[in-house]
């Protein structure tokens, strides 16, 4: 596609990498976006490669607070990092000049990524007393892949009071928690029913749950026969928004 592009950018959920939902990232740079996958040191399949247990390396993690902090917050800078790398490529790589629209940037991510994007949205985070914004205002809109309720925070007015970027939240039936009992699946929409912040949009997959956005499964996991056409699902409705506010293409 001709002239500079709109960019998509995704965060991979906890113990993943830059392969995350390649299905949705390759089909959104078919249709001329320039698509960016992010790869988050500290929380990325470093914390359960070569262990005989990866979602108990998983939870494992949880128990250690320093990752809750230092680790949660250094991957929400990563956002800042990677737009800083692509405006430098934007000016001067060879491949790159020209080529990238950095007025138009969109965030999302799965799990992990979809609190990475929230964050970048606008919602407080951490515990009141040392809350803290990672808002990144180069953004224009997001996806959140399977998003979660703030942890011990029920003031949501105030955590989501500063989002004003429209936002699809995306998740599913069987859309629990993967690594624990922290809540149910219904608890992922409580993000989308207490923005109070402009043009929030809710797609709930019947019987979709928390793999399906990824687009792999965990090791020993078997693909669901109603995986593909969720996956159909998610590329239209992801497309869809993108061309919206992206493009902003009216019929979308």
């Amino acid at each position: 596609a001709p002239g500079p592009r709109p960019i998509v950018i995704f965060s991979h959920g906890l113990g993943g990498n830059r392969d995350a939902a390649v299905f949705l990232m390759r089909h959104l740079a078919s249709w001329g976006y320039v698509a960016v996958n992010l790869q988050h040191p500290g929380s990325d399949e470093s914390i359960w490669r070569g262990k005989d247990d990866p979602v108990g390396a998983i939870r494992e993690w949880f128990k250690d607070r320093r990752n809750l902090a230092e680790t949660t917050q250094a991957r929400f800078g990563d956002l800042s990092c990677a737009i800083d790398e692509l405006a430098r490529m934007a000016a001067s790589d060879p491949t790159f000049k020209g080529r990238l629209n950095l007025d138009r940037i969109g965030m999302s991510g799965h799990s992990f990524g979809a609190i990475s994007t929230l964050a970048a949205a606008g919602q407080m985070m951490g515990p009141k007393a040392f809350e803290r914004s990672f808002a990144e205002p180069r953004i224009r809109a997001g996806i959140a892949y399977s998003p979660s309720p703030p942890m011990r925070r029920e003031d949501f007015a105030h955590v989501y009071g500063a989002i004003r970027i429209p936002l699809f939240h995306m998740t599913g039936t069987e859309d629990g928690d993967p690594v624990g009992d922290r809540f149910p699946a219904e608890g992922r929409q409580t993000p989308f029913r207490e923005i109070s912040g402009p043009e929030q949009f809710l797609l709930v997959l019947a019987g979709g749950d928390h793999m399906v956005f990824n687009g792999r499964r965990w090791r020993g996991q078997t693909e669901k026969s109603s995986d593909a056409r969720h996956q159909a699902l998610i590329k239209l409705g992801t497309l869809a928004f993108w061309d919206a506010y992206l493009m902003d293409n009216a019929e979308a």
